[in-house]
């Protein structure tokens, strides 16, 4: 199959690929396959995710601006009310959760985020689980916990919603889904 590209920009489009473990490569020369995480990377992932968002929050509570938390809630609104799909709800959640992370102060937090959920999101990628509403849900009490500039509460509610995502995951490993 010709895409019209040359070989140059190709092989560092994978390069960069395997750079962030979205692919690996199965020998030196061999072509590369696409990454999995597997169970126990995925909620190692989740703790460490936890660990990090959950200060992160808390720092950002007070600092957080307004604008970007009615941002937030805007597009909470939309993806509530109207149609969208998977690729709206992930870039959405992507935003938020990078948005705390950067409102914190701590310069490392987004990247860290941003890597952890690229683990996370490789195994949910390679599961059956959908749960828009619930995290539209969630995403409502982070941003009412922001706005009330409740460190405690922001924290709490993070956390449970990152809980809720790792129960969801155990529901669909025991076949309860």
């Amino acid at each position: 199959m010709d895409l019209g590209i040359s070989r140059t920009p190709m092989r560092e489009a994978l390069v960069r690929l395997a750079g962030e473990g979205l692919l690996v490569r199965r020998t030196r020369r061999a072509l590369l396959r696409g990454a999995r995480a597997r169970t126990r990377e995925y909620f190692d992932c989740m703790r460490a995710r936890e660990v990090i968002e959950c200060e992160a929050i808390a720092l950002a509570a007070p600092k957080i601006s307004e604008s970007d938390l009615d941002a937030l809630a805007a597009e909470i609104e939309a993806l509530n009310t109207g149609e969208h799909d998977e690729l709206e709800h992930w870039h959405f959640d992507d935003k938020l959760h990078v948005m705390i992370a950067a409102a914190s102060g701590n310069v490392v937090f987004p990247r860290l985020v941003e890597e952890l959920r690229v683990n996370a999101r490789l195994f949910r990628l390679h599961s059956p689980l959908h749960r828009k509403q619930e995290n539209h849900d969630e995403h409502g009490e982070i941003v009412r916990a922001l706005r009330a500039r409740d460190p405690g509460a922001a924290s709490s509610a993070m956390r449970e919603h990152l809980r809720r995502l790792q129960d969801d995951v155990k529901r669909s490993i025991m076949g309860g889904e």
